[in-house]
């Protein structure tokens, strides 16, 4: 019978693209403990190891979908001592996700560099981590690159909307800056018309709240708009000095 050694099954792993398999496989074969263990206890663990690296690449990849000009924003980066003038106690509630769970949405209001969209990338985190799906909008590029979409592929701004409204969670970046276009506002109510099981929307603006309806432009347009994203929103307006100066404190 051929003496089969551990290097001669990588390749084999490695065709069936079983990596995380082979990874606990070679864990196991070097510990204390593999030899008390059972073929079905070994059959487990390496199934397991691969369930975990599946569900790894997994979170990957809707981190991925994520503003990734803050990578390390994390819920437990948070710097609950950083001077800045919040609803912390709100902030906290929200980690747990169930604003998502109830469909509601959360709005992130303050000056340039308060760390809105930071706590929008932290907050759509952790929701990729209790298995949500996330989506991200920066709305200033998304308002020049309507006329590129289409010249690309006829129907490709309406599929863009589409997929945005699919979204367990979709953060709106820098919403508020200029005037809609009729066209913008027709794209933005069909993400906004989500459907009813659908989870939540994180916006961030320098504009207070009420001069949205100036943005928006067309009154019929701006009260369903804002009545979807305002009636169930959870705002927290963030006062204080911007924490991109602030260097010691971090990026929040």
């Amino acid at each position: 019978m051929q003496i089969i050694k551990m290097e001669d099954l990588h390749p084999l792993f490695k065709e069936l693209r079983l990596g995380g398999m082979y990874k606990r496989l070679v864990d196991l074969e070097s510990s204390t403990e593999a030899s008390s263990m059972s073929h079905i206890e070994w059959i487990y663990e390496i199934c397991k190891g691969e369930s975990i690296e599946r569900q790894s690449r997994k979170l990957g990849r809707k981190i991925a979908a994520i503003n990734d000009k803050f990578p390390e924003a994390r819920v437990e980066n948070i710097d609950w001592e950083a001077p800045r003038r919040l609803d912390f106690g709100k902030l906290r509630r929200l980690i747990s996700c169930d604003w998502v769970r109830c469909q509601q949405n959360i709005v992130f209001t303050g000056a340039t560099g308060c760390g809105k969209t930071w706590l929008a990338c932290a907050l759509a985190h952790e929701a990729c981590r209790q298995g949500f799906t996330v989506g991200y909008i920066h709305v200033p590029t998304v308002l020049t690159n309507f006329a590129l979409w289409e010249h690309q592929r006829v129907g490709q701004s309406v599929e863009k909307a589409i997929e945005y409204a699919r979204k367990d969670v979709l953060i709106v970046d820098d919403w508020g800056k200029g005037q809609l276009t009729a066209t913008a506002r027709a794209w933005f109510d069909r993400i906004f018309e989500r459907e009813p099981a659908r989870g939540g929307m994180v916006f961030t603006a320098q504009v207070p709240i009420k001069y949205w309806a100036a943005f928006i432009g067309d009154s019929t347009f701006s009260d369903s708009m804002l009545d979807k994203v305002i009636s169930k929103a959870h705002r927290i307006n963030i006062d204080g000095e911007s924490m991109r100066r602030l260097e010691k404190y971090g990026a929040v």
